[in-house]
C-alpha cells in the first residue's frame, strides 16, 4: 500500500514539474507571452529610444507587425496607476487632461500590433509608441486585448 501511495505522489509530482517546464518553455520562447515590461524591453531592443518614425515603419515591416494607427497631431495618454494607454484626443492636446494620474506623451503617435497568441484566451499585444515634435521616439507603452469568451 505504502509503495502504491509512493509511485501515486511520484507520478503526480512529476506532471506538476512538466506542466511548470511546459509554461516556462512557452514564456521563454515567445516574447509576446511576458510581462509588460518584458514586452516593452523587448520592443525596446528592436526600436530604441530616439528612433526616428520613419525608422520604426521600416522596423515594423522587417518584423511583420503590423502598423495600426499613426498620428501626427496627437500623442499617447497614459494613465500611470491603471496601466491604460491610449491615443490622445485633440482636445486633450489642446487643452491638458483634468485627471492628475493621466499624462499626455509626445507630439506623435504610432500603434503598432506585435502579435497575438493563445494561453488558454486569445491576447493580442499592442505597442503604443510615443513621439516628440523631431519625431524621434520618447516613450513605448503596452496594451493587451484579451478576449475570454
Amino acid at each position: 500500500m505504502k509503495k502504491a501511495i509512493k509511485y501515486l505522489f511520484v507520478t503526480l509530482l512529476s506532471l506538476v514539474g512538466i506542466c511548470c517546464l511546459a509554461v516556462g518553455m512557452f514564456f521563454l520562447c515567445i516574447p509576446l507571452a511576458r510581462t509588460d515590461k518584458g514586452v516593452c524591453n523587448y520592443v525596446l531592443r528592436k526600436i530604441p529610444i530616439g528612433t526616428r518614425m520613419e525608422a520604426v515603419v521600416v522596423i515594423a515591416e522587417k518584423e511583420s507587425w503590423e502598423i495600426r494607427e499613426m498620428h501626427n497631431e496627437r500623442g499617447l495618454r497614459i494613465n500611470d496607476s491603471s496601466g491604460n494607454v491610449s491615443v490622445a484626443s485633440k482636445d486633450e492636446m489642446l487643452n491638458g487632461v483634468e485627471n492628475n494620474r493621466v499624462r499626455i506623451v509626445g507630439e506623435k503617435a504610432m500603434v503598432i500590433k506585435l502579435g497575438e497568441f493563445y494561453a488558454p484566451f486569445h491576447t493580442a499585444v499592442f505597442a503604443y509608441l510615443a513621439f516628440d515634435e523631431n519625431c524621434e521616439l520618447v516613450e513605448v507603452s503596452i496594451r493587451r486585448d484579451i478576449d475570454a469568451f
